[in-house]
């Protein structure tokens, strides 16, 4: 994938995509806890995924066959 390259191939980036994800995981995680009406603690505080497996192209369709 072009964006993985790229964020590979320059370090500012890579910590910025991290942290990006973290952001993102954190709001989504708030979201998800108000949507389904589970008590926040239930689901995992930090990311479970790396963002080399995120950015990967077939991930969702590896975590689906597994």
């Amino acid at each position: 994938m072009q964006i993985g390259l790229i964020i590979e191939d320059s370090s500012s980036l890579s910590s910025y995509s991290v942290a990006k994800l973290e952001d993102s995981y954190r709001r989504a995680r708030r979201q998800a806890a108000k949507q389904t009406y589970l008590a926040i603690a239930l689901l995992p505080e930090l990311c479970p995924y790396a963002l080399d497996n995120v950015l990967a192209e077939d991930w969702l369709l590896e975590n689906k066959l597994s």
